[in-house]
């Protein structure tokens, strides 16, 4: 669980979280390849209906990939 202020802006910008509940919850995956690239993925669901709300992917520590995948009032 992460509070919307604890969420760096450079991991997701601050306009993505708007109309969100104060919190998300976040599950996350960590893969190191063979040529040593950590890639670490992350799925945010809403904390009260359980849908997925956002998707992030981070390679070496540098955002790659950021999906808004619903709002939490839709």
């Amino acid at each position: 669980m992460l509070y919307l202020d604890e969420i760096d802006e450079p991991l997701v910008p601050k306009e993505m979280l708007e109309g969100f509940s104060e919190y998300i919850l976040i599950e996350t995956m960590l893969f190191d390849d063979e040529d040593g690239t950590e890639s670490l993925e992350m799925t945010a669901k809403h904390p009260k209906i359980r849908k997925w709300i956002l998707q992030i992917l981070l390679k070496d520590g540098e955002s790659v990939f950021r999906k808004l995948v619903e709002r939490e009032n839709e």
